[in-house]
């Protein structure tokens, strides 16, 4: 398991291919240029662990991987701001990054990835403060944190299949909110069944994007007497 750290990243770049072996520790990154069929969405470009990575049919990125979760900030031409988001690499590894036309947006995982997708976060919480409400959830879906009682959740929840593989990660306070005017629901996640609908507080303890690259699982560790939550990648067992 890799765990939620500080990392010193690099400035510069490096370019698959123009030496002859990889680096140790990098990974390798490359761009189905052909799925970019738009001008615009060609200037799409990535900031991965510092390293710059864009949209290049000749080239092929150098990124190098660390000790924990890794960083990407992405650029999108007609987006205000850069969207930051978190995901695992590893040393060694090819990975491949689609054009998502139905949102106008990316697809990034390991190259040949293949089968079912397995992905799920588990959350659990330690501690015995019970001042407030608070709930872990994954894009529409949220359950109710207790603790010593751990539970996961997919994200699948009113989320469409055509949605880049990255997903709103979150601990927060529960917050009930009107039926009609979202579709965030706090669900069942043995039976899935949807329960009080919830908006997002402003009194969060975590709030990130994750972008799961394989069959990997994250579990979110929360302690309620401190406030402080930890995040580890659980890795995949084949």
């Amino acid at each position: 398991m890799d765990s939620l750290k500080h990392k010193h990243h690099e400035s510069a770049s490096k370019v698959a291919g123009e030496q002859n072996d990889l680096p140790k520790d990098y990974c390798t990154i490359k761009i189905n240029y052909k799925s970019f069929d738009y001008p615009r969405d060609r200037e799409f470009t990535w900031m991965m662990n510092g390293h710059h990575v864009s949209v290049d049919s000749l080239k092929e990125f150098a990124v190098k991987t660390y000790e924990g979760l890794d960083t990407i900030f992405f650029n999108h031409p007609t987006r205000r701001k850069n969207e930051f988001m978190l995901c695992d690499l590893t040393k060694g590894q090819r990975y491949e990054i689609y054009y998502n036309s139905c949102c106008s947006d990316f697809y990034f995982w390991k190259e040949g990835k293949s089968g079912a997708d397995k992905r799920f976060v588990e959350f659990q919480m330690t501690g015995n403060r019970k001042d407030k409400k608070r709930i872990g959830g994954v894009s529409n879906e949220a359950a109710f944190l207790t603790a010593n009682k751990a539970f996961s959740l997919t994200g699948d929840y009113m989320r469409s299949p055509m949605f880049p593989n990255r997903y709103h990660v979150f601990v927060e306070e529960f917050e009930p909110w009107h039926e009609d005017s979202t579709i965030a629901r706090i669900i069942n996640p043995v039976t899935r069944k949807e329960g009080k609908a919830f908006k997002h507080s402003n009194q969060k303890l975590i709030d990130f994007q994750y972008v799961f690259l394989d069959n990997d699982s994250l579990r979110v560790s929360v302690d309620s007497n401190d406030l402080t939550v930890k995040v580890e990648r659980v890795k995949s067992t084949k």
